[in-house]
């Protein structure tokens, strides 16, 4: 463990600290139902700040990591330092990433020294090889030479011989380097195969979802012996949530794929929003004689699966009357509206009222098409004054 004195900082290079936030926010964009390939432009402040709190977050944490080494008498902060300086921090999220992480890293580590090693052994089985080859052509020259001397009488048979045997120990050296080396490439190419079969047993302890979503039910427990075709997990896709209508035959030829309509979850709270018409199901029941429609839904987080909603799909048009809610006066089962006739006075007629829209209330008779009338403070209102019309 070492310990730096002054005030210089470590301090991430800001090309990759750039590049870590984008990836970052392009993984929240996915999840919240982008595509996840966006371009996020970051300013200089953006970064300078995303810089320094990255700072304050390392040095914390790397001050903490420090203390539990002291406190265990080492000299050298480790990595489980570090995950229990994390979980101190209340950062229990990053624990388990992180302890992923180095096991790829160390797993990675060791495949690499094994494969230097291997590297090494080859480079030097070849480079005995080339010295047994160049031996080799020596004693083969010699043994020629020493050869054509002999069927002249020219040397003795002693001298022969030794020619003859360090030839034949030249070919058995160059066999035993060909070996050597077949056998260094037959363990390689080993060493890959074993790496391949860790790396695909690896990625069997991922589960990964096909979507980013919300886990509703959980159906096997830690013991139990996972089997194939044998679900382990409900995810529900909580950024794409839809509504379920059912709509009468004899309406559904009014219905297009790709309206826009009204919906409205009481359960929300959020009032009408608006919802599109994805998909209409191309089949009847033959029991209730209906078809089944699905609307897409806005993202809200006020919206969960399972609650009850309406849709509302417009089916024609009319010509109504409709008047401000506060304009109408109520007295049990009659209404009445206050009017301004032509001379500008205020007088009180009785009107039939019908459905209410969104604040506004239908008019069914009592009131006719460019009439005047009275629309706020209409308690302070007496018939017979006189009011001015608003410009």
């Amino acid at each position: 463990m070492t310990e730096k004195t002054g005030h210089q900082e470590a301090e991430l290079p800001k090309a990759v600290l750039k590049r870590l936030i984008k990836s970052k926010l392009q993984e929240y964009d996915k999840s919240r139902g982008g595509d996840g390939t966006r371009d996020f432009q970051i300013n200089k402040e953006a970064l300078l700040a995303f810089s320094e709190a990255s700072k304050l977050f390392i040095h914390y944490l790397t001050s903490m990591a420090n203390d539990i080494c002291k406190d265990a008498k080492r000299q050298t902060v480790n990595a489980e330092d570090v995950l229990k300086a994390l979980t101190d921090m209340e950062f229990e999220e990053f624990v388990d990433p992180l302890k992923e992480a180095l096991e790829v890293f160390k797993t990675e580590t060791r495949e690499k020294n094994k494969q230097k090693a291997e590297a090494s052994k080859k480079r030097k089985a070849e480079a005995a090889e080339a010295e047994a080859q160049a031996q080799l052509q020596l004693a083969e020259v010699t043994f020629r030479r020493f050869e054509e001397l002999n069927q002249r009488g020219s040397v003795s048979l002693q001298e022969f011989d030794q020619a003859k045997a360090n030839y034949d120990v030249a070919q058995a050296r160059r066999k035993r380097t060909e070996e050597a080396r077949s056998s260094l490439e037959a363990r390689k190419k080993q060493i890959i195969a074993n790496l391949e079969e860790a790396k695909t047993f690896y990625n069997y302890t991922r589960i990964k979802a096909p979507f980013a979503g919300l886990i509703t039910q959980k159906i096997v427990a830690e013991g139990d012996l996972a089997s194939p075709g044998s679900p382990l997990l409900v995810i529900e896709d909580n950024h794409h949530y839809q509504l379920e209508v059912f709509i009468d035959e004899s309406q559904v030829s009014k219905i297009k794929t790709g309206e826009i309509i009204e919906v409205e979850i009481d359960a929300s709270g959020e009032g009408k929003i608006k919802g599109k018409v994805s998909e209409i199901i191309p089949q009847v029941d033959p029991v209730t004689r209906t078809f089944l429609v699905k609307v897409d839904l806005p993202l809200l987080p006020s919206i969960k699966s399972g609650m009850f909603g309406k849709a509302y799909f417009p089916v024609g048009k009319r010509t109504c009357i409709l008047v401000p809610r506060e304009a109408l006066l109520e007295c049990g089962q009659l209404s009445s509206l206050f009017i301004v006739n032509p001379q500008g006075q205020v007088e009180r007629r009785l009107v039939k009222s019908g459905k209410e829209y969104d604040g506004k209330v239908e008019i069914l008779s009592g009131l006719d098409i460019g009439e005047t009338i009275v629309v706020r403070d209409i308690f302070k209102v007496k018939e017979g004054c006189r009011v001015g019309k608003k410009s």
